[in-house]
């Protein structure tokens, strides 16, 4: 039988964790990330995991408050997050992962650099493509965090969101191991096709 988690999540326990017991990798130059949404409604079965889990002791909370900022012509992960907008470059896609850099400031760098992931488009361009077209959708995030003991550390993100007054919830799965994000995203949630965000909100957007 299943056990509730928290929101939405349900656990299907077993007697020990299958995503402990696998072996160490080399750590990748990007960080690798497995993203899920789904809509309220929706009742989400977590593979692999044991029942200790469940006291949500070893969880790290975390609230969030972000403007995505979302450009017809490009795919491109841009939020404001208090008095920052971070650009987060899409460096790789390997499924069901998408591969990203650090984020980048765009506040404090060169009006001519050029951002990673998109070459041909410099910061300034950017900032000014933004103002006149970009379309900006607030995200408030609670997200629960939970490191498995892997290596190199994998995270397991659970989250609620509420976009326009709807509540949705989200999991990813991120290290900088795509091997093992590969892995756990297959034992944990079983699904092949993943998302990010740029997506996701360009979805919700066009099916208003």
């Amino acid at each position: 039988m299943n056990k509730r988690l928290v929101w939405n999540f349900e656990i299907k326990a077993g007697k020990r964790s299958a995503i402990d017991q696998l072996p160490a990798q080399e750590q990748d130059s990007i960080r690798w990330e497995a993203r899920y949404f789904w809509p309220e409604p929706t009742t989400i079965i977590l593979h692999g995991l044991n029942e200790t889990i469940l006291s949500l002791a070893d969880f790290e909370i975390k609230e969030r408050e972000d403007s995505y900022y979302l450009l017809p012509q490009y795919h491109l992960n841009i939020k404001k997050r208090k008095d920052k907008l971070l650009y987060k470059p899409l460096l790789g896609q390997k499924e069901p992962c998408y591969g990203f850099g650090k984020k980048i400031n765009l506040m404090t760098i060169s009006p001519e650099q050029a951002l990673p992931g998109c070459p041909a488009l410099e910061a300034g361009t950017l900032l000014k493509l933004l103002q006149s077209q970009g379309t900006i959708i607030d995200v408030y995030k609670t997200a629960l965090i939970y490191k498995f003991t892997c290596s190199p550390s994998v995270k397991l993100e659970l989250s609620r969101l509420i976009i326009n007054k709807t509540i949705y919830f989200s999991a990813s799965i991120e290290g900088y191991s795509y091997d093992l994000v590969a892995k756990i995203n297959s034992l944990l949630l079983k699904q092949p096709i993943s998302c990010d965000y740029v997506t996701f909100l360009q979805k919700l957007t066009h099916d208003k």
